[in-house]
Parts: C-alpha cells; sequence; structure tokens
C-alpha cells in the first residue's frame, strides 16, 4: 500500500534513510506517480508564482514552468533506466521515476519560497543540494546501485539530467516562453 501523499512528504524529508526502502518495494506506476504525487507538488512553484506576480505571461511562464517539469521527469527517468545498466544497477522507467520523482521532493516544495523575495533563491539552493543527496541515498535502494558506483552514477545522471534541462529550456526559448520565465 502506498503512503498517503502528507506521509511520503514528510517520510522522504525526514527520514529518507527509512523511507527509500519503503518506496523501493511500492508497486507503482507511472500514471498513478504523476497523478498522485508530481502532479500535485510541481504546481506548487508556479502557482505560487502566479500569486507573487500575478499577470498573463506569470501565467504563461508558470504553465511553461509545470509542463517543463511533467516532461522533465519521464525523460530523466528514461535516460537514468537506459543508465542503470552502465552502473551495475536495476530498475526500469517506474523504479528511475521513483527515484527523480522522490529525490525532487525539497525542490518541489520550495516552490512555496516563490512568495518570498530574495528568500526564494537561498530556499531553492539548499532544497536542490538536499534533493541531490535524496537522489544519493535513494540509488541503492531503488535501481540497487552497488555502493561502488552510487557516484560515479550520480555524476553521469546529472550530466545527462542538465542536459534535458537544457534541451527543454532551448525548446521554449523557441517560443520566447524563457524570457517570460526570466522576467517573473
Amino acid at each position: 500500500m502506498s503512503a498517503t501523499l502528507q506521509q511520503r512528504v514528510t517520510g522522504i524529508l525526514t527520514s529518507p534513510q527509512t523511507e527509500w526502502p519503503r518506496i523501493a518495494a511500492e508497486a507503482e506506476t507511472v500514471s498513478g506517480l504523476y497523478s498522485r504525487y508530481i502532479v500535485l507538488l510541481a504546481g506548487i512553484g508556479p502557482v505560487a508564482l502566479i500569486i507573487r506576480y500575478p499577470g498573463v505571461s506569470t501565467l504563461i511562464a508558470g504553465i511553461a514552468q509545470f509542463v517543463m517539469q511533467m516532461a522533465a521527469m519521464i525523460i530523466c527517468a528514461k535516460v537514468i533506466a537506459w543508465l542503470a545498466p552502465k552502473f551495475q544497477s536495476t530498475g526500469d522507467t517506474v523504479q528511475a521515476l521513483k527515484l527523480v520523482t522522490y529525490a525532487n521532493t525539497p525542490s518541489w516544495v520550495a516552490g512555496i519560497s516563490n512568495l518570498i523575495p530574495f528568500l526564494g533563491l537561498l530556499v531553492s539552493l539548499i532544497a536542490g543540494l538536499y534533493s541531490i543527496y535524496l537522489y544519493y541515498l535513494g540509488l541503492p535502494s531503488v535501481l540497487k546501485t552497488p555502493d561502488g558506483q552510487v557516484l560515479p552514477f550520480m555524476i553521469v545522471s546529472a550530466i545527462a539530467i542538465i542536459v534535458v534541462f537544457v534541451v527543454l529550456t532551448s525548446f521554449l526559448a523557441m517560443f520566447g516562453i524563457v524570457g517570460m520565465m526570466r522576467m517573473v
């Protein structure tokens, strides 16, 4: 049985060492992860941004940011699942999606800091660092990554994730949306 949204967020943020094995053992689907977790948490930052800076351009930028996060999660999961065997790890797209989804929890929750000028950047930085730590803790449980492969897998995954975000941002730039996102 899957944890509730509140239980999972609290568990992954406060006791990730015990939460990751539970996550790894749960039967899950891509659509289930999206409908019960990703869509809800990924919306925090864009909604906070829209509340802080109401307007059409912010609305468009918020929607673009949300859609980009939706696409990035599955693309990153596919890439990580493809990379897994190269680092003596196992897992499919669902397991990789669990890893990137739950590791990203602090960053999504920190999206609420978009309501507070200047503080948002600091909170986002701290949340991003904690997300990296969660990813590190999750690899052995979720993808069965051996200890000696965790750091190399993390480094290659980070590069791949950066490439995914650069490509998605470039795609949005073709439509002028990146400029709107920077303005708000």
